[in-house]
């Protein structure tokens, strides 16, 4: 399943499980629906006629526009999008994920209203019904496009309200909602056209019951189109895969403070254990340093690696030379864990069952352990875990892993001629990573996908 499928995926379940999305897309709009079914039809019986079209334009307008731009923020921030950015996913399709959810959840309670309204409330039957859902889909399509624009531009959830209040309470107001266009003073006329709400309305009335309008329902719908086009062109172009790692203003030093992770340079280490199944897994790691016979590394305590280590208590060290940094860079954002964990779905990682294969690379068995070696790497270190020690903040699931060399094998094209126990530093080129980007012992050699995500 591509990472963009797994985000719609995701957004629908989290929708149905999160209060607010609940509040504003269903709770919201039905309670203030069946309000005006019951008391504003009693003070205004003539409120009747246009309580279908209204309530049914005021389920899309909730859903979309004040439902769509938080959430839109908070991912960002969260730095979800990076991962779509890694694999080469456009921004017009990463935003049409969150506006299609929104948008359907909308629809259903527009549903509502529509199937409800003349049974419980008595307002009059609609003329054509499936004008009705045409034109309440494209008031969906319009105000989620609104909703985006809303949450590209916004800098924090708190100013997504602002926003969005700016369009609601006008809409509400001079939008033929709670009141015919017709009945507005020349003035606020002129002021409801530059609402979709208006647009919306106009059409609904002429289109769905045949009354006279003061716009041409052919220009409504034309305007309306216009209008979902354009907006979510302006949110598509104007989007920031990430606000957190923009430019920043003030002194350059200031930057420092809100680095946000220390790779400071050190060998990438293709570490391979062995799985539950005996089959083996094979994970590029760059938290590693040596003293003596006994390897240092760093790792996250919720992957497949640490697991395979906790239990298996062996591993192989490989360090990949520079020019095996493609093969390298193909185990970025794969994992061994089935089911892929949450938090590495939101990162655009995948299942790969059999790691070596996808980076090209060749089993090799191993002496002493039973994980075997990859073959490619000039420098192979089977290594039995002597301990395994959380560190850090309970949030950050860290560990630094105790590893006794147990055998070296080294390539003989690194060696110094004539002494077989000494590595050749002008011929040994090892693969670098610094701050999540691929060096040689020189300038940079290779873009890291992996960067693109934290």
């Amino acid at each position: 399943m591509s990472a963009l499928a797994v985000h719609f995926a995701y957004q629908l379940r989290s929708m149905l499980r999160s209060p607010g999305q609940m509040l504003t897309s269903y709770l919201f709009p039905l309670v203030f629906y069946a309000f005006m079914g019951l008391v504003m039809t009693e003070i205004n019986p003539g409120f009747r006629d246009n309580l279908l079209p209204s309530m049914t334009i005021f389920a899309v307008l909730t859903g979309a526009l004040l439902g769509l731009p938080g959430p839109l923020v908070d991912e960002r921030e969260a730095g979800i999008y990076r991962a779509y950015r890694v694999n080469g996913v456009p921004a017009a399709a990463v935003l049409a994920m969150p506006a299609l959810t929104l948008g359907f959840h909308a629809l259903i309670a527009a549903s509502l209203v529509a199937v409800t309204a003349v049974p419980l409330f008595g307002a009059p039957v609609p003329a054509s019904w499936v004008a009705l859902a045409l034109a309440t889909a494209l008031g969906a399509a319009v105000f989620a496009a609104f909703g985006t624009l809303i949450g590209v531009v916004s800098a924090s959830s708190r100013s997504t309200i602002l926003l969005s209040q700016a369009i609601f309470l006008p809409s509400m107001l001079l939008g033929g909602l709670m009141m015919p266009v017709e009945t507005l003073p020349r003035g606020a006329q002129v002021a409801a056209l530059l609402l979709p709400t208006t647009w919306l309305a106009q059409l609904e009335q002429a289109a769905v019951y045949g009354r006279e309008v003061v716009v041409d329902p052919a220009l409504a719908a034309a305007v309306l189109v216009a209008s979902a086009v354009l907006t979510f062109a302006i949110a598509a172009y104007s989007f920031n895969w990430d606000r957190k790692n923009a430019t920043r203003r003030g002194h350059p030093a200031l930057a420092l403070l809100a680095i946000p992770i220390l790779y400071l340079g050190t060998p990438v280490v293709l570490i391979s254990t062995r799985n539950e199944d005996g089959s083996a897994n094979l994970a590029p790691i760059s938290s590693a340093w040596w003293l003596d016979k006994t390897a240092m590394i760093g790792m996250g305590t919720r992957s497949q690696t640490v697991a395979n280590l906790r239990r298996e208590r062996e591993c192989v060290l490989n360090l990949p030379s520079a020019d095996l940094v493609t093969e390298v860079d193909r185990l970025a954002l794969t994992t061994g864990s089935s089911p892929v964990p949450a938090y590495k779905q939101t990162k655009g990682y995948r299942y790969v069952k059999d790691k070596f294969a996808a980076a090209g690379l060749t089993e090799m068995a191993s002496i002493v352990v039973a994980p075997p070696r990859v073959a490619e790497c000039p420098v192979q270190l089977e290594g039995k875990v002597m301990s395994i020690r959380e560190f850090g903040e309970p949030d950050d699931h860290s560990a630094v892993i105790e590893i006794r060399i147990v055998r070296t094998h080294i390539h003989e094209s690194i060696l110094k001629p004539g002494h077989r126990h000494h590595v050749d530093p002008d011929k040994w080129r090892p693969l670098i990573m610094s701050f999540l980007e691929f060096y040689g012992l020189g300038e940079q050699i290779h873009r890291s996908r992996l960067a693109k995500v934290f």
